[in-house]
């Protein structure tokens, strides 16, 4: 919880920023160029939870790494964090810095669960009725999920909406248990 508000932190530092730069949407896929990196290569994960290896040689790496990759206020930002230590926080910040720019562009981003794949037009309408509800551009992604049998289960942030048969049942059943 704590790195939460750290992340928080340091997003709603840079985000007046790039807003004012008009390079929100750079700084966002920067930032997820760089996780997917650290996704990708457990020497570079090693590198970043290593308290061994020093803040210098670690601007270093980084230096290498991305100067190159990234546009400036990214680079700048990352080295920020790596000399102050706060590498390891990198997805927190630009989770926290996705949550500030959708809240202020109005976007809202859903999670949702199904049995079987949904048809466009069953999309289309669960988005609608999403955006009407919620007064926001609804961006929806889908996932299958064949062990909720039946109906949906829709994820906003830490927000969910269970419709699914076997949260029914399992309802039903903690019903039938208590009485």
């Amino acid at each position: 919880m704590e790195y939460i508000n750290v992340a928080m932190r340091y997003a709603k530092a840079i985000y007046p920023v790039a807003k004012e730069g008009g390079f929100s949407e750079i700084l966002i896929s920067d930032l997820s160029k760089i996780i997917s990196l650290l996704k990708s290569s457990k020497d570079l994960r090693l590198l970043v939870h290593s308290p061994v290896i020093p803040h210098n040689k670690k601007l270093r790496i980084f230096e290498e790494i991305f100067k190159e990759h990234i546009t400036g206020i990214t680079y700048n930002f990352l080295m920020l964090l790596v000399s102050k230590g706060r590498e390891g926080i990198i997805a927190g910040i630009h989770r926290c810095f996705v949550m500030l720019y959708n809240a202020e562009n109005g976007i809202l981003v859903c999670q949702i669960t199904t049995a079987t794949e949904l048809d466009a037009s069953a999309k289309l309408k669960l988005e609608e009725r999403i955006a009407t509800a919620s007064n926001m551009k609804v961006f929806a992604e889908y996932d299958i999920d064949k062990s909720i049998i039946g109906g949906m289960r829709v994820r906003i942030e830490d927000w969910v909406y269970d419709a699914s048969i076997r949260n029914k049942l399992k309802e039903l059943h903690r019903t039938l248990v208590e009485e």
